[in-house]
């Protein structure tokens, strides 16, 4: 790859502002050269001040990274409507949160998108290293019946609606039928869902997907209300593209949604098949998708001991009565190593006054696959402590509050 002037002057000045330890390293004559690394280590940094989603709190909030679909996803999840935004320019990963709080001392919270390259930086000063997404399956061993049980209303309540209202679903393998359904179903179901935030897989992987998959439709008297692909690896199996008519809501009150998760276990079973891969979900525990997909016994797919290559840093930068409601609002998945992934749940004065509320907050811990749940006390909350150590659960791990802060 030939490199021109410019930008071999630009990775020049790069490499003088690597941190020592990194100019020594054997690594850098493959990072001088690639200007995708570039990219990654230097941000966009964005201000966002704004109403907090479900309430009237103001808060400000910092996004440093290039992907206008995640940072439209975490927008629309932190402000309730509009809010003000400004560019604050290019910077080193490495500097950006001292470059936050010395311009911005009211910004309560950083998000940086964030790669294994940099990893190394963060991993021991305080944040959380989110993934884009999580990914969940479920163990269909047990026979339908047991499903059925052991998931109280989740199974059951779809079973019902399929019989109500009269679905079946029938397998497909004409190309041209399932672009039909990408861009009538399964397009504006997520771009009802995800708004700026949607992406869409490409025209070329989409059909080499198509080819190892069997695309099936969910029917009613011959109408086609939904559908999807089982995609197939081998030994494992995982759904894919999903969508309803129109991306209209008013199909998932009939049980259309529930279906497209229904008929692919049970066929799946028939074939042998031990387990199946619900694909991604936001990493957020109370999330409507992520919540659904728990109801149906799904549990969390560790990754693979190495980081992925792309993820979020997440960096409380100020206590604010705003950024503790947030916390306390959207327990999440975060990876503290190259290990198995935990919890963080933030506790809030205004919704933990008992015991039972403390449950409430800690549900999700049951979750199969979360090897800790940390439990982030404020000071003012000093009776969770003898409450956690009743309820006798050697997961949940009780942490200060105050021990999140950025304070390089």
């Amino acid at each position: 790859m030939s490199l021109s002037n410019n930008t071999k002057r630009s990775l020049a000045y790069l490499h003088h502002k690597l941190p020592l330890s990194w100019r020594k390293s054997n690594k850098i004559p493959l990072f001088l050269h690639s200007v995708k690394t570039t990219k990654k280590i230097y941000l966009p940094v964005t201000i966002y001040e704004g109403q907090l989603a479900g309430n009237d709190l103001d808060f400000c909030f910092a996004y440093a990274g290039h992907e206008t679909p995640r940072r439209a996803y975490w927008l629309k999840k932190i402000f309730r409507s509009g809010y003000s935004q400004k560019p604050i320019g290019q910077h080193f990963y490495w500097q950006i949160p001292q470059t936050v709080t010395k311009q911005y001392p009211q910004c309560a919270l950083l998000n940086l998108e964030l790669n294994t390259f940099s990893h190394s930086f963060f991993k021991s000063l305080p944040g959380f290293t989110i993934p884009f997404w999580m990914y969940m399956s479920i163990d269909i061993t047990p026979p339908m019946s047991e499903l059925h049980r052991r998931s109280k209303s989740g199974f059951s309540d779809i079973a019902r609606l399929i019989r109500k209202n009269h679905l079946h679903h029938e397998f497909c393998r004409c190309w041209n039928q399932f672009q039909q359904f990408y861009e009538t179903m399964h397009k504006p179901f997520i771009l009802n869902r995800h708004n700026q935030a949607a992406v869409f897989i490409g025209d070329l992987q989409l059909k080499d997907i198509f080819h190892r998959s069997d695309f099936f439709l969910v029917k009613n008297n011959g109408t086609n209300l939904g559908g999807g692909m089982i995609e197939y690896d081998g030994q494992n199996a995982q759904l894919r593209v999903v969508g309803i008519k129109d991306g209209d809501s008013k199909y998932l009150k009939q049980g259309v949604l529930g279906s497209l998760y229904y008929f692919p276990i049970v066929e799946l079973k028939k074939k042998g098949f031990h387990n199946v891969n619900l694909g991604g979900t936001p990493p957020f525990f109370r999330e409507g998708l992520t919540r659904f997909k728990m109801r149906l016994l799904a549990e969390i797919i560790p990754r693979p001991q190495k980081l992925p290559k792309e993820y979020f840093r997440l960096i409380p930068l100020k206590d604010t009565l705003a950024l503790r409601t947030f916390l306390s609002d959207n327990p999440f998945l975060f990876y503290p190593d190259e290990k198995a992934p935990k919890q963080a749940v933030f506790l809030n004065k205004e919704t933990c006054q008992s015991p039972d509320d403390l449950y409430q907050n800690i549900k999700y811990a049951k979750c199969k696959g979360l090897i800790e749940t940390e439990v982030y006390i404020p000071e003012d909350l000093p009776q969770v402590i003898t409450w956690l150590n009743q309820l006798n659960l050697p997961t949940l791990i009780p942490k200060p509050f105050k021990s999140v802060f950025w304070n390089g």
